[in-house]
């Protein structure tokens, strides 16, 4: 009985799978043939990418200075005691460090900007080892007290803007740094050429 069916199922099946087939195949050749669908993104070639908004970056974090130094300030001249004398000094100090790390993230430049922001951290830092020392620090301290806290200041400063300026620069190093993967008998790696 087991025969019987199988060759029932046998005449059955090959007719409608060989209809199936001419079927398929005379409309497979009807159509033209269309554009293969992509379950991955498109890569992005280097000269298809828009160059980094280098303008947008200088003004990032120039405004979190000039934010960072008015809040401190008007934290300082408020006259209220040494609380608000250091919180307004060590606002300053922060937004030091906080406005090269924003200004090389809108370059998508995020370690460059870490970097940067660094030594105005280390200032930071500096600056509030001073007030754990000596609260009164900002207006009612010994001239030695004072030098180190205004060269903190000035370092943390200059080294702030000079981040912020490094990341005008991101097109350019957006063009010349090339990135190469390289295989070969011994080695697999990557290839770094260019300005950083």
């Amino acid at each position: 009985m087991n025969r019987l069916s199988s060759a029932r199922r046998a005449r059955v099946l090959f007719p409608t799978a060989l209809t199936a087939v001419l079927f398929l195949g005379s409309h497979a050749h009807a159509e033209e043939p269309g554009p293969v669908p992509r379950l991955l993104p498109a890569p992005v070639s280097a000269d298809t990418r828009s160059p980094p908004n280098t303008a947008l970056a200088f003004v990032s974090g120039a405004a979190v200075l000039v934010l960072g130094m008015g809040t401190g300030a008007a934290l300082i001249g408020s006259d209220a005691g040494r609380a608000p004398d250091n919180a307004g000094w060590m606002v300053m100090q922060s937004s030091f460090a906080v406005a090269p790390f924003v200004a090389h993230g809108v370059v998508s430049e995020w370690g460059r900007g870490l970097l940067f922001a660094t030594p105005p951290l280390a200032t930071t830092a500096g600056t509030a080892t001073v007030f754990a020392l000596d609260p009164k620090a900002v207006r009612h301290s010994k001239l030695t007290e004072q030098r180190i806290l205004w060269s903190l200041f000035v370092v943390g400063l200059f080294s702030s803007t000079y981040g912020v300026v490094d990341a005008t620069f991101a097109a350019d190093r957006a063009r010349a740094v090339a990135v190469t993967p390289v295989v070969t008998a011994h080695d697999v790696g990557v290839e770094i050429a260019g300005t950083l």
